[in-house]
């Protein structure tokens, strides 16, 4: 550790009066507050030499930890046992918790399994519980090692002191879920892939099993959070089976009984086709609708064949687990996944009646998961009221609107395009948009384009009202990436480049049907003015594609472009980072997934040609920054010449003067 820079006795005389270790603690945790690490540091080991002050080095690792200081957190952890500090239950708490913190580090995960080994020693007065063993499987977890998770569970006690309790559970099921997203991530639908995710169901399914026999011994208890990742692991599956079990896992662990017959039983192809038979526009939004449940088939599948099979009834287990927002989130996905959109109505009204049993408030995520279910319904007028009701904040729980809101909204009006007011019902979507959002979304702007052209047959002056409405977000994105582009709150760029650009191809493709259809009808200046619009975007594609093409020549070719990163920030966010992070926990890939799914079920996927694609190539066979410095090298040449020709003047005026 570093010497302090403090003076001895400036430190003797503060010591003074912290001679109670309460005090010392509470006078470490200001000093910390204040980022006064070395001074605390002094303070502490001084201290050391007369009192136990073990929490104030519990406080010391903790800062070092939650700075990413993982080696300097060792050290003090060495430390403190060489001044004869002798470690707690909640110091390996503190270490194990902070090597979870900082997965990225080497010395995190073999060294949280070095300290959980040597607490199993015999000079070890600090035993492990199963605090420190779900600490330790958590560091496991989020390092993405599973052997050494499941080396550690495996040592586990069956019963008494250190036996597993839910969080354990929890952990390694969300742990197992997770590899197996992480190992097939970015990769295409492949055999491998779905080999994958079916082993990781299997462990999944045999894990429950266990969990099962010890809830029904009374070894554990079991919550909403395991029951729920036990849940979203099926829903990895790439059967039908796997998400059809979700529905046997809520009724067995919180008695929410089945909605729809189980897959196999002749019953399900009559639910199916009755929920099938209903009209988008019978149905009502957000409402109590068939909450009477529904009779499952006499033959259920007993414990030895189905894991998930229905336990004999008894209240008391059955009220100790209350369904929550996650309960309700999981349901919809898994209905959305099976297209049982009858079956997702039970269950909505089921949970969120308030008439019933569960009463459940539901949260954003649920009515954005609700707007997914909307959405393969192809119900858009359903949607606009929906959040029509979001914006206006008449709902049960206030929901803040989001860009993924109004994605969603619009692949709901995309998907359903056959419907001819679907494209007015996008068109309040924009105005809500606009009203709501700081700044429009590219992608949102882009699908109310290409749904106003998928309409048949088109009409060039409806066209015209469409490429009106949706000018005025092109032009302030168009300024939000020049002055403006970076989020310095969120931390992330506010809107893509590749975005904005595909936002201004389909308005240009716009352009170019309104004046091929409307070519005969539309007055001359009205034609003047839309060639001199579609020029203006074309260039300004144009200059776009030769900044991206000259941006990814200089990463190949190794060049720094941190400084044309920088430069492009603000002032006051510079040194953030110069490449454009995409936020994950947020959705932002959701218009990505909904153009997918508007495509999906036999619909084709809309794409705009542009006739500028060929103005985009101009200088495709040139380096752009070696062009670029031999028009800078013609600027200097013509800059000296004209300095050359200043100075030869004023020296000739000078030898008339003489």
């Amino acid at each position: 550790m570093p010497q302090s820079p403090y003076k001895k006795t400036s430190l003797e005389q503060e010591m003074r009066w912290l001679k109670d270790p309460l005090k010392l603690a509470d006078h470490i945790v200001s000093l910390l507050r204040q980022d006064e690490f070395q001074k605390a540091l002094a303070i502490v080991q001084r201290a050391s030499k007369d009192m136990e002050c073990t929490v104030s080095w519990n406080h010391l690792v903790d800062y070092e930890m939650s700075k990413g200081h993982v080696t300097n957190a060792v050290k003090l952890y060495n430390d403190m046992k060489k001044r004869a500090q002798q470690p707690d239950a909640h110091t390996f708490t503190t270490l194990f918790r902070g090597f979870a913190w900082n997965p990225k580090s080497s010395l995190s995960l073999p060294k949280a399994l070095s300290i959980y080994t040597s607490m199993n020693a015999d000079n070890c007065l600090v035993k492990p519980s199963i605090i420190h063993t779900n600490a330790v499987l958590k560091v496991c977890a989020v390092s993405g090692d599973i052997d050494a998770l499941l080396g550690v569970a495996a040592k586990l006690p069956p019963r008494g002191n250190g036996a597993p309790n839910n969080l354990t559970f929890t952990t390694i099921l969300n742990a197992i879920r997770n590899q197996a997203w992480e190992d097939t991530k970015g990769e295409k639908v492949s055999a491998s892939k779905n080999e994958r995710h079916a082993q990781a169901v299997l462990q999944g399914r045999r894990l429950w099993e266990e969990i099962r026999d010890r809830w029904t011994k009374g070894d554990i208890f079991l919550d909403e959070e395991l029951v729920c990742s036990m849940g979203r692991l099926l829903l990895l599956g790439n059967h039908e089976q796997d998400c059809d079990d979700i529905f046997s896992l809520l009724e067995q662990t919180i008695g929410l009984r089945r909605q729809i017959p189980r897959v196999g039983d002749p019953a399900r192809k009559d639910a199916l086709r009755s929920g099938a038979s209903l009209d988008a526009a019978e149905q009502p939004i957000l409402s109590d609708l068939d909450l009477q449940v529904l009779n499952t088939s006499e033959d259920e599948p007993t414990l030895d064949s189905d894991p998930f099979a229905p336990l004999p009834r008894t209240p008391s287990k059955q009220l100790s687990i209350a369904p929550g927002c996650n309960t309700l989130s999981l349901t919809l996905d898994a209905c959305i996944r099976l297209s049982l959109v009858r079956a997702a109505q039970r269950y909505w009204g089921l949970l969120t009646s308030h008439s019933g049993s569960y009463n459940i408030v539901p949260d954003s995520e649920n009515y954005h998961m609700y707007l997914r279910l909307l959405r393969v319904q192809r119900a858009s007028k359903q949607t606009v009221e929906l959040v029509d009701k979001m914006r206006r904040g008449i709902l049960p729980s206030k929901v803040a609107l989001q860009t993924k809101t109004f994605r969603i909204a619009l692949s709901c009006c995309l998907r359903d395009k056959k419907n001819r007011s679907a494209l007015h019902h996008a068109e309040k979507l924009v105005i809500m948009m606009t009203d709501s959002l700081e700044y429009p979304d590219a992608k949102a702007l882009s699908m109310y384009l290409t749904l106003a052209l998928s309409q048949q047959p088109r009409d060039w002056r409806v066209l015209m009202g469409v490429i009106r409405s949706t000018e005025p977000g092109a032009r302030n994105l168009r300024s939000l990436l020049a002055w403006d582009p970076f989020d310095t709150t969120r931390g992330r760029w506010k809107q893509s480049e590749e975005d904005v650009v595909a936002l201004v191809r389909t308005l240009i493709g716009a352009f170019d049907v309104v004046l091929d259809i409307g070519n005969e009808e539309l007055r001359q200046e009205e034609k003047a003015k839309c060639r001199e619009q579609r020029q203006a975007y074309a260039a300004w594609i144009t200059k776009m594609h030769m900044r991206i093409r000259t941006k990814e020549m200089k990463k190949a070719s190794g060049e720094d472009e941190a400084g044309e990163e920088q430069r492009a920030l603000p002032a006051a966010v510079r040194g953030v980072g110069s490449g454009r992070e995409v936020e994950e926990e947020e959705d932002m890939e959701e218009g990505n997934e909904d153009a997918d799914e508007a495509g999906a079920a036999g619909e084709p996927s809309f794409r705009i040609q542009s006739l500028t694609s060929r103005s985009l190539d101009l200088h495709t066979g040139t380096d752009h920054s070696v062009w670029k410095q031999q028009i800078r090298q013609k600027k200097r040449e013509k800059r000296r010449e004209k300095e050359k020709v200043a100075r030869g003047r004023r020296m000739s005026g000078e030898g008339e003067g003489e």
